[in-house]
């Protein structure tokens, strides 16, 4: 009678894939390329703007929906890791999984904002609803897995 051992070692596969966690990072907001107008109108509505003729509030889109989203994200993470550490995911499975969860959360944090816009920006955009008018910042945010 002969024995036969097979080894099952995935330990190489892992650590490799631990490495893979560490080398890459998820990116959620709007691109470079979505356009210089669609930027400063983000970055003007996500840190406020003070100019000589008028104020625009802080409403934070991106930072806030993090900030409200950290313990479901680090959760997602957790689980993530572990469906990496048993062979179920692959970390950029875990990241576009992440990303499209971030995605959507800011666009709804986007469709929910409040304080609703001034009188004078209702009548110039015929709506009260911050942070949307034409529909193309909402459109452009976007998440990318970068290494």
């Amino acid at each position: 009678m002969s024995v036969r051992i097979k080894d099952n070692n995935n330990i190489p596969s892992l650590l490799s894939d631990l490495e893979k966690l560490r080398d890459i990072e998820l990116q959620v907001g709007i691109p470079k390329d979505a356009g210089k107008e669609i930027i400063i109108r983000a970055n003007v509505n996500e840190y406020g703007s003070a100019g000589k003729s008028e104020i625009i509030p802080e409403r934070s889109f991106i930072r806030a929906t993090f900030d409200e989203e950290r313990r479901k994200l680090d959760e997602m993470g957790d689980k993530g890791v572990m469906n990496v550490l048993a062979g179920r995911e692959s970390p950029d499975d875990v990241l576009e999984r992440m990303g499209k969860y971030l995605v959507e959360a800011v666009k709804e944090k986007i469709r929910n904002m409040e304080p609703e816009n001034d009188p004078d920006t209702i009548e110039q955009k015929g709506s009260s609803q911050p942070l949307i008018d034409t529909g193309d910042m909402i459109d452009s945010i976007t998440y990318k897995v970068v290494r």
